[in-house]
């Protein structure tokens, strides 16, 4: 029996269940998922990979969507039938990414055409250790005095040195 206003069921054919339908489903896309949908507090630029993906993981994973870069969702061939699903996800989450990188290197991923690919990419060219920069770092470290701090103000200010060391 159909339920109102529908035909009874969310099937497209050979009694596959469109994903995209699904909430829980990573395919599913909200209707306010727009490419300017996803916020991270700064845009990469490369000096600030470290804290860039974590920004990332967790706006991604809270809009259910990060599994598209690790991996665990794999990358669908057009004749499956959650391509389109895919695909649509696909396009949106690269669309994220352009939009929080900066133009200098949303140049060098705008020709990728899966994200999981556009992840990889922007991990392997930023992700190598800075010598310089863990230099400075261990500097920043060393140098570091309460002062006129509270101790809250210090230990906050050591807590992100050593979290980007």
């Amino acid at each position: 029996m159909a339920r109102p206003g529908g035909s009874g069921n969310n099937n497209h054919g050979g009694g596959h269940t469109d994903p995209s339908q699904d909430p829980s489903s990573p395919y599913y896309v909200h209707v306010g998922d727009g490419p300017l949908s996803v916020v991270v507090t700064s845009v990469l630029n490369g000096s600030n990979y470290h804290v860039w993906p974590r920004s990332m993981r967790r706006a991604l994973g809270a809009k259910n969507k990060f599994e598209f870069f690790d991996g665990s969702i794999p990358i669908l061939g057009s004749f499956d039938p959650s391509y389109k699903a895919w695909s649509r996800c696909n396009m949106i989450i690269h669309s994220w990414i352009v939009n929080l990188v900066s133009q200098s290197i949303d140049q060098s991923i705008v020709f990728l055409e899966n994200v999981v690919d556009v992840w990889n990419d922007l991990k392997e060219i930023f992700s190598q250790g800075d010598l310089i920069r863990i230099s400075e770092l261990q500097q920043e470290i060393y140098g570091l005095r309460q002062g006129s701090l509270s101790v809250t103000e210090f230990y906050s200010e050591l807590k992100i040195l050593w979290e980007e060391l």
